[in-house]
């Protein structure tokens, strides 16, 4: 089963808002069911299967696919695209669809991974950084996904529910007992399918591969700068 969790403002430990599908607990917000819900994937040939199964979660799960617009950043040109596009739209969604030359995104990439760790070089893993430039100075917020989540609810619904944060980022966390991070869930709306292994969390972390990004805030702190 989905695991309980919270809602962490990653930039200030001490702040949490408990949040759940069918009820928010967290600051008062009225929700406008015509707002736009801004996603954001990227993804290179080698998860466009993946990241093809994570949209098809999101509009099967919504009743209302038409307020869903997702900005698919391309790291090199994906085979099948057009197609896949075409049955998208059918669905009411929106796609806008971005190229980035890998140069955009090496200031961001360790050079000094272990080989274990070369995974973490993939570019598509650094576009979040770079949204609040590349995405529309009227997007005020988004959601970034990894390719390998799976929606498990009323990811609109949810997003019309917990809107605005009032730091620039938030988060995931995990619980601080063992858990196998394969067929990781966290939060009842997401779900990940994960490496193998176990892990001993002593203090607690987070899941980068869900964050709800102020985009407004962050092009105000100039987060990117500092």
């Amino acid at each position: 089963g989905a695991v309980n969790s919270s809602l962490v403002d990653t930039t200030e430990k001490s702040s949490t808002a408990s949040t759940s599908i069918k009820q928010h607990h967290g600051h008062h917000h009225t929700p406008d069911h015509s707002e736009a819900v801004h996603v954001v994937l990227s993804c290179d040939n080698s998860l466009f299967v993946a990241l093809q199964a994570l949209v098809q979660s999101m509009i099967s799960n919504t009743q209302l696919p038409h307020l869903l617009h997702l900005h698919i950043f391309q790291i090199e040109h994906l085979q099948g695209y057009a197609t896949w596009r075409k049955n998208v739209h059918q669905s009411g969604a929106h796609i806008h669809l971005y190229t980035l030359e890998p140069h955009e995104l090496d200031p961001y990439i360790n050079p000094h991974l272990a080989p274990d760790q070369q995974r973490l070089k993939s570019h598509a893993n650094f576009v979040r950084f770079i949204l609040a430039d590349r995405l529309d100075i009227k997007i005020q917020s988004c959601l970034w996904l990894d390719a390998d989540i799976i929606v498990q609810g009323d990811l609109v619904e949810w997003m019309h529910q917990n809107q605005p944060i009032t730091k620039p980022l938030a988060a995931f966390p995990r619980y601080r007992v063992p858990y196998s991070f394969r067929n990781e869930s966290f939060y009842p709306l997401f779900a990940q399918h994960n490496i193998s292994g176990i892990a001993n969390q002593e203090e607690p972390t987070f899941n980068a591969g869900i964050m709800y990004i102020n985009l407004h805030l962050w092009r105000q702190q100039q987060i990117d700068q500092t």
